[in-house]
Formats: C-alpha cells, sequence, structure tokens
C-alpha cells in the first residue's frame, strides 16, 4: 500500500493550488505518496457551512482569517491537554499577559464579523490529527499557522509524523511594520505626507496639513482605516473603469486589492489581542510563548521553505490609472478636511478651487506623474514600512537591518516590501547568513498579485512550489 499524505492550503495559497491539484498531486505520487489527496475543509465545519466561494482545500477560510492563531490553531486541545506544561504556558501569555479572550469565544460570540466555522472548538491542529500526515502550503498569515501547527506538532504535543513539510509564501515570519502599534503615528504620518505630495499644497501648508491628517487618523484609527478602504471600493465601482483598457481595468484592480490588504493589515495597529494582527509584530519576538517566537525556537525537523515577495513598484500600476485614482482621492480628502473646523485659510482656498485642482492633476505629464510616484515610493520604503522602535533582540535588529540594507544572499535590495510586509521579514531562517536555499525570491510578486493567477507573478509562484516540492519531497 503507498504512502498517504493530506496537502492543505492555507489563506490565499488555495488560489494558486485549487486549479493545479492533480498537476501537484502527480508530484506527490513520484516522490512514492501514491495516497496523496487534498483535504476537504468542509468535512470539518460545524452546523454553519463556509463560503461555498472558496476552494473547499482550504484549512483557513476568510472567516477565520482575523481570529488569533494560537486559538484558531489549538481550540479545545487548551483543555484536553491538563498535564502538557507547554501548553500551560502558551495559555498562560495569552489569558493573563496578553489578556486574549478564552479560545471558546471564537466559536461561541457574535461580536466580530469574524469567528471559527470548525465543529465545536476543533482547532486546526485537531483536524491535521484526523487527516495525518500533512504538507501544508500557506499564503502570508497562512504561512505563519503552518509554522505554528508544525512547531506544536514537534515541540508541544511530541508528534512529528503529523506534518510532513511546509512550504510559506509571501508570509510575515518575523511580522510586519503594519502589526506593530506603536509605529501607528508615524504610519499615519506618512500617508499624510502622501497626500501632501500627490497635491499641489503649498510648501508653507504642507507641514500643517500633514499634522491635520495625521491627528485625524490619530484620534479614528479606524476610519483611517476605512478611508482607504473606500478607496479601493471607489475604484472598483468607478463608471470610469470600464473606460479602460482590459490591461489597465487589472491595474487598477489590483490597485484596489493593495488597499484592501492595507485595510486588514493596518488592524494590527490596534494592539487587539483579540486579531491575528496582534501576533504579526515583530517585536512579539521578546516574548517566548508569542506564535513569532515559537516557530523560530529550536530548529524544526520537518523541513521549511519560503517564497518571498518584493515588488513595490506604483510606476506600474499608478501611472497607468493616475486619473481615475486621483479624482478619488481628491474628493474623498476634501471631504475629509471638510470635516475638520478649524483649517487654515490658505487650504480652505484651495479646497475651494476644486474643479481647477482637479483639472491641473489629471493633466500632469508623464514626467511629472513619475516623480510625484517616486517621492511616494519612497515614504512607503523608509516611513511606513520601518519600524520606529530600538530593539534589544539580536533577531529583530538583523532583520531591520536585512530590510534597510538588502540581503545580497537572495538579491534582495535595501527597503524590498511587497506593500504589507518587508521582504526581509518573509525568511524562514532566523540565521545572520540567509542560506539561499531555503528561500526563493518573486522579484514580480508582491501580496497581491502573488495569488491572483491573472497576474504572472503567481503563476510564477505555482512553479516556484512545484520545484520546493520536488526536492523537499
Amino acid at each position: 500500500m503507498g504512502k498517504k499524505i493530506t496537502v492543505w492550503t492555507l489563506n490565499m495559497a488555495a488560489n494558486l493550488l485549487n486549479p493545479n491539484q492533480e498537476t501537484i498531486l502527480d508530484i506527490f505520487r513520484e516522490k512514492g505518496y501514491d495516497d496523496a489527496v487534498f483535504g476537504k475543509r468542509s468535512d470539518f465545519n460545524g452546523a454553519e457551512p463556509g463560503n461555498s466561494n472558496e476552494p473547499d482545500i482550504n484549512l483557513m477560510p476568510y472567516t477565520e482569517y482575523f481570529v488569533p492563531i494560537a486559538p484558531k490553531c489549538i481550540g479545545a486541545l487548551f483543555d484536553a491537554e491538563p498535564a502538557n506544561e507547554k501548553l500551560r504556558h502558551i495559555r498562560n501569555y495569552y489569558a493573563n499577559e496578553v489578556k486574549q479572550k478564552d479560545y471558546k469565544y471564537f466559536w461561541d460570540s457574535n461580536e466580530h464579523d469574524y469567528h471559527m466555522l470548525t465543529r465545536k472548538y476543533m482547532g486546526y491542529y485537531s483536524i491535521l490529527k484526523e487527516t495525518a500526515p500533512n504538507f501544508l502550503v500557506g499564503y502570508s498569515q497562512g504561512g505563519v499557522a503552518a509554522r505554528y501547527l508544525l512547531w506544536l506538532a514537534e515541540e508541544v504535543f511530541n508528534e512529528p509524523d503529523l506534518v510532513k513539510g511546509v512550504i510559506t509564501i509571501s508570509s510575515p515570519n518575523f511580522g510586519s511594520p503594519l502589526g506593530n502599534s506603536n509605529n501607528a503615528d508615524d504610519i499615519f504620518r506618512g500617508f499624510a505626507k502622501i497626500v501632501t505630495i500627490l497635491f499641489p499644497i503649498p510648501l508653507f501648508l504642507k507641514r500643517k496639513t500633514e499634522n491635520i491628517l495625521t491627528e485625524i487618523a490619530r484620534k479614528n484609527p479606524e476610519n483611517h482605516r476605512k478611508f482607504i478602504k473606500g478607496i479601493g471600493e471607489s475604484i472598483l465601482s468607478s463608471d470610469k473603469l470600464s473606460g479602460l483598457s482590459v490591461e489597465h481595468q487589472k491595474k487598477a484592480a489590483l490597485l484596489s486589492s493593495i488597499l484592501e490588504e492595507l485595510h486588514n493589515w493596518l488592524g494590527g495597529l490596534r494592539n487587539d489581542p483579540d486579531n491575528a494582527f496582534y501576533d504579526l509584530n515583530i517585536f512579539r519576538l521578546d516574548n517566548p510563548y508569542s506564535i513569532l517566537a515559537s516557530i523560530f525556537r529550536g530548529n524544526p525537523q520537518t523541513a521549511v521553505r519560503g517564497i518571498i515577495s518584493k515588488d513595490n513598484s506604483l510606476k506600474g500600476i499608478l501611472e497607468d490609472v493616475w486619473e481615475l485614482v486621483i479624482e478619488i482621492i481628491w474628493e474623498k480628502i476634501k471631504k475629509c478636511l471638510h470635516l475638520n473646523q478649524s483649517l487654515p485659510p490658505g487650504l480652505e482656498r484651495l479646497l475651494g478651487r476644486g474643479e481647477d485642482v482637479l483639472l491641473k492633476l489629471t493633466s500632469f505629464s508623464s514626467k511629472k506623474r513619475r516623480s510625484k510616484i517616486e517621492k511616494i515610493e519612497k515614504v512607503i520604503n523608509t516611513e511606513i514600512m520601518v519600524e520606529h522602535e530600538t530593539p534589544v533582540n539580536e533577531a529583530i535588529k538583523q532583520r531591520m537591518l536585512n530590510y534597510k540594507k538588502g540581503i545580497a544572499s537572495l538579491d534582495i535590495p535595501k527597503y524590498a516590501h511587497d506593500f504589507v510586509i518587508p521582504s526581509a521579514y518573509q525568511l524562514t531562517v532566523n540565521q545572520m547568513e540567509i542560506p539561499a536555499a531555503f528561500n526563493i525570491p518573486n522579484y514580480d510578486a508582491n501580496h497581491l498579485s502573488g495569488w491572483d493567477l491573472e497576474f504572472p507573478a503567481a503563476g510564477d509562484n505555482v512553479k516556484f512550489i512545484k520545484k520546493l516540492l520536488t526536492e523537499m519531497l
């Protein structure tokens, strides 16, 4: 009888592998896993069905995306293993230090639009026990959840044969600056600077405008997130979208998706332990039983490999949809500022010249547009996507240094990111010297184009997954 294995995807990895299931299973069969299958998440759902639009091979559907990683992975095993010392440490960390709600809350409560759909209190680890052995492929947060499940198998439950391999894609293995609430003010100011770059605000008003917009965001971070998401939604609903070429429509959709993902990630600035993004702050490496510290504790017996995304260029996106996007942002910024009761007179006059300003903005030459885009990219790279704390932990120092200086062994330049995660934070190893064999860079992928098969970068990721599988098995 041939060897058995169950392949699971987590998060958007499902979009990559769902159309390629047979090709992927053939690789396992060639390596002796004659009984290779993809997992069926619907076999483990409770009374409430999952989203039927999602591939059934996805262990972590979107409704569960924001549920904190520890409860959704462990579930009722928190109570079923009272003698497990490491499990007690994990529960103590989240219950007493972090003040996260009891794991049952994420199945029982309707307070949020995210919750667990599995059978009552069944965490992902319990699913893997029923489908063992397993191979996990995770995208973004899904990659971190996959690595945490591997750590639970090897280090907490002593079941090393449960997970036979893990591939992470565009995953925040070291978190992201967008998940660190201590960066909030600097991130808000960075977005405010982008506004003053986009629009013809006189030099003497730039600082005042930045202060006003930063204060608006600081007072209500949730409205700031909704503002960013609203721009993306307006792009897709604009009646001008149909007038663009098919290629430019794709770029508009990509920009909209990037803004949607920014909206999700900026939830990490709330410092909310009941949200998965709480776990994705690189400074949690200082807490021994945090998710990030756990996945880097010791050396896993099982192979772990990563695909790194690093395309952070706005030139190929924003320039082609400039007129559409600039009009939407201008209207939303005007509305936002008009709600403020204490605007400088010069800014009031500028807002009053709405049509003239918009005409000037949309008629910029290509050279002027590129200049503005370059300035925006610099703000994103050096002010928004950086940590604003000074670490003591050497692993944190090294990743921050890798971001600012680049990684020569992987040909990753300085300030490389994919719009939500610095490329250096996606590494699967904790060493100072980065072994190239453990991580494959996808130079054309950003955080969205890497999973959407409409874009060549996603197709490249499928090729990289096949390559890694062939090597790992």
